[in-house]
């Protein structure tokens, strides 16, 4: 097959089995990213991008591009979707040349990328448009492989240069690029290690090295100094449960590469108090062997070696060494599952009987192709999302939290304050659950079901602005005793027009026009387009 033949079926694959994701909506993440994220929506807030985290992350450019997509598109998830279907094919097709310049051959490197492009673990990288978003810097890390083999190949410096470009620009869309130069370690003494009587460490290899490295000195000081620490804010983890706790997620992330199904959003393992136990230290042990034998066989089967270090390498940034707060997810294996699928390749690759195993791996891309388009659909919309995770999750207060905003987003009321009070009685994010249960109590008229359900609250989180503010409604429309006071206590920290109406419709209540109209033009100098506060103002003769 020509190169561009090639290429056409990779498309074809990648679009037949995940095109139907065009018509999904936005979900989850997306809308702290994305739908509510009022800087994004113009382009006069990119160079802020640059010198401030969002949501903790330090992602300048695909902030960058949400801005852009968000100008040329507006709120219409076909085209972020549509990126996601092309990014994938692009990962793939560098993933199938990658293949080639290590050594493999080009129908074996075909089928790898074949295997890449369908694969169902890829689904949330692809469809999730938070995800999405990363898979610039997937690509360009990539290309950055790409361009450092065919240097490597003879290419000539102008390639290691174009190399080191994709690096840097990959590190600013997603940190997960920083592994690039344990890549380049693994593949040179992999790949091009000289013979014995040579030296490994040349002057042009030394020279190589510093210029990686001095690119990915100068991100980390810069993400550093902007985010101000290295890792991600988190609540006290135990290191040690955490660490044992991973050759468990290890062990998953092989399960799911070959039996992809069911797939949830949330993860579908269970994470241990205490996981020192026989099966965690079998899967350590296995781990330790896997690599072993991996650098055992660097000589005699090289891609073998190359296959399984890829694995690891590209997952060492999720893999919790710096905690992040998230064990595990299925798009943390897609720039990890490359050395799968090299390994995929390498199955018909020389030996005999070629055409049997030629359609054996035929069948397995058909079979993952298969479990990709059942499963796509679960996640079309938010609702269908949360659903699924509770059904091969039964009672996760996460889905069920998720699945309650999306009620809340969308109005349903009654379905979300079901979910919030389930959630209330199961014990976990009860806190929040009945924070959201006295908002709907105060949206009611419930004033003294939202007083109840508050002062305790209160005295476990007394910073709880949310609270506080609910609290006020629901007194001042009580008129106990104080509200007065609290009003101005509360208004002055969190001067708010939707606050100063609630007080407003309060002094009205007790026939305090004066303070009521004094309330409603506060509210209408905050927002001028509030139109309920301007009525009030008229009826009161204001």
């Amino acid at each position: 097959m020509t190169l561009s033949t090639r290429a056409l079926l990779l498309a074809a694959s990648t679009f037949l089995v995940f095109g139907q994701a065009l018509w999904f909506d936005f979900l989850w993440d997306d809308y702290l990213f994305l739908v509510d994220n009022e800087s994004v929506k113009s382009m006069k807030n990119i160079p802020s991008f640059f010198v401030e985290t969002t949501a903790d992350l330090y992602r300048p450019l695909r902030t960058t591009l949400y801005a852009v997509f968000y100008q040329l598109f507006g709120l219409n998830p076909a085209p972020y979707h549509a990126l996601g279907l092309l990014l994938n094919l692009i990962s793939a097709f560098l993933l199938m040349r990658i293949f080639e310049l290590c050594g493999l051959d080009k129908r074996a490197s075909f089928f790898g990328a074949l295997v890449f492009s369908v694969h169902p673990v890829h689904i949330q990288k692809i469809i999730f448009i938070a995800s999405v978003f990363d898979m610039p810097g997937d690509v360009c890390f990539l290309a950055a492989v790409y361009f450092y083999l065919l240097y490597r190949d003879g290419g000539g410096k102008s390639r290691f240069k174009i190399s080191i470009i994709f690096f840097g620009v990959a590190l600013f869309f997603a940190e997960t690029a920083v592994v690039f130069p344990f890549i380049v370690l693994m593949l040179e003494l992999i790949l091009f290690k000289p013979p014995k009587e040579k030296k490994f460490f040349t002057s042009s290899r030394l020279r190589d090295a510093a210029v990686i490295a001095t690119v990915l000195i100068g991100y980390m000081v810069i993400r550093t100094y902007v985010v101000g620490r290295v890792q991600r804010p988190d609540a006290e983890i135990d290191i040690i449960s955490l660490y044992m706790n991973m050759p468990s997620v290890y062990m998953e992330y092989f399960r799911l590469l070959v039996f992809p199904f069911p797939l949830s959003p949330l993860p579908l393992l269970e994470v241990l108090d205490n996981p020192i136990t026989l099966p965690t230290l079998f899967s350590l042990l296995l781990l330790v062997l896997f690599i072993g034998a991996g650098w055992a066989i660097r000589k005699e089967k090289p891609l073998v070696s190359v296959g399984i270090f890829w694995f690891f390498i590209a997952l060492l940034p999720n893999s919790n060494i710096i905690p992040t707060g998230t064990m595990m997810s299925e798009r943390y294996l897609y720039l990890p599952s490359a050395g799968f699928c090299l390994l995929a390749g390498l199955f018909i690759s020389g030996g005999g009987r070629k055409a049997v195993r030629e359609i054996f791996l035929g069948i397995f891309i058909l079979y993952l192709s298969a479990l990709s388009i059942y499963q796509l659909p679960v996640w079309r919309n938010p609702e269908s999302l949360w659903k699924h995770a509770l059904k091969v999750l039964p009672n996760n207060l996460l889905a069920l939290r998720n699945l309650a905003a999306h009620y809340k987003r969308t109005g349903e009321a009654e379905k979300a304050k079901a979910l919030y009070i389930e959630m209330a009685q199961k014990g976990s994010h009860r806190e929040f659950a009945l924070s959201e249960l006295s908002a709907y109590a105060i949206d009611d008229g419930n004033y003294a079901l939202a007083e109840n359900l508050i002062l305790p609250l209160l005295r476990l989180t007394p910073g709880n602005e949310g609270l506080k503010k609910n609290l006020l409604i629901a007194r001042c429309q009580l008129n106990r005793q104080g509200w007065k006071d609290m009003a101005k206590d509360v208004l002055s920290v969190y001067p708010e027009a939707r606050l100063y109406e609630e007080v407003g419709n309060c002094y009205a209540n007790i026939g305090e026009g004066g303070e009521a109209v004094k309330h409603f033009k506060h509210s209408m100098e905050i927002d001028p387009e509030n139109k309920s506060a301007r009525d009030k103002i008229i009826k009161l003769g204001g």
